[in-house]
């Protein structure tokens, strides 16, 4: 299938490229669940603009391209795709889509996953806004394999070159692990962190394009819990969550979210340099303006865990 629109082989930030590394509609027994999961992805496009949006949308998997559509998104309107319902998609662990406008106009995107747990229809489930960048370099500070399940995801939306993709995990110790592969045109590769590391507290991922053809990247993470009414009956996957990566390593950061009366709360931070300790200092502030300060020197190519 030969698509109607295409992005530049390393296009700059825009709100008309989306891409959606991450997805699946269904995960079969494995190292990480020992029944299938079934689940249910939307993927919801808006156009806030006062015109028509012709949207282009590329279904992939890491055989290549499943399917691609074209749709007209009224203005001022959101549109919602069920992935299940699209050909190649059903029964797939591994789905990437590309979302296009083709008149370079702004639209927004983001995905949700929803699944059956613990007894309840839709008792689980995870959400992310989609990239709308492609990068030679990413950075995910979060991530962990002692009780979770996670999983870094990788797409290479060019139509014609593969991408020769490196991915470095790094723990708290500054032991770190690599796996490389080249990800073909219109594919994806899903990586199974806990295959590659073991058991870990915490690991951070950075993601290097070794042959200059961009990627989009984003973790997910699932864990299971025991029933508080039965403690005999354990449940898997009962949560999880997603997140897109960083391009950009910083030396400020700011994060609004945050609460220690009913949660458990971490910031998660990591240092890619391989030779470069940092000194970072990261001060809480509450809603009456009281500020603590911590203080800490992160080792190169290590993650800390606050």
């Amino acid at each position: 299938m030969s698509p109607t629109a295409s992005p530049s082989p390393s296009p700059p930030p825009s709100y008309a490229y989306w891409y959606l590394a991450a997805g699946a509609t269904q995960i079969r027994p494995g190292s990480w669940v020992s029944h299938t999961i079934n689940f249910e992805e939307y993927v919801q496009v808006t156009n806030p603009t006062a015109q028509t949006a012709p949207v282009e949308i590329t279904y992939v998997d890491e055989t290549g391209e499943l399917y691609r559509e074209d749709i007209s998104i009224p203005r001022e309107t959101r549109h919602t795709i069920k992935v299940n319902n699209k050909p190649g998609c059903a029964a797939n662990d591994s789905i990437s889509m590309m979302i296009y406008d083709t008149t370079d106009r702004i639209i927004m995107v983001e995905r949700s996953m929803y699944w059956d747990a613990g007894g309840y229809t839709w008792g689980g489930g995870n959400n992310s806004v989609g990239n709308n960048t492609t990068n030679l370099f990413w950075y995910l500070p979060e991530g962990a394999t002692h009780v979770f399940d996670t999983f870094i995801h990788i797409l290479n939306p060019d139509p014609h070159d593969s991408s020769q993709v490196r991915v470095t995990f790094m723990n708290e110790q500054a032991q770190t692990w690599t796996v490389e592969t080249s990800v073909g045109p219109r594919s994806n590769w899903t990586i199974y962190a806990n295959d590659v590391v073991g058991s870990q507290a915490g690991i951070a991922t950075t993601v290097d394009v070794l042959n200059g053809i961009p990627v989009a990247a984003e973790r997910t993470m699932y864990w299971d819990t025991w029933e508080e009414e039965d403690p005999e009956r354990y449940i898997e996957w009962v949560e999880g969550h997603a997140s897109i990566g960083t391009t950009e390593a910083s030396t400020k950061w700011y994060i609004p979210e945050g609460a220690t009366h009913i949660f458990d709360h971490f910031i998660l931070i990591q240092n890619p340099s391989l030779t470069e300790s940092a000194d970072i200092k990261v001060t809480f502030m509450d809603y009456l303006g009281k500020e603590t300060d911590h203080y800490h020197t992160i080792p190169p190519h290590t993650r800390y865990t606050i």
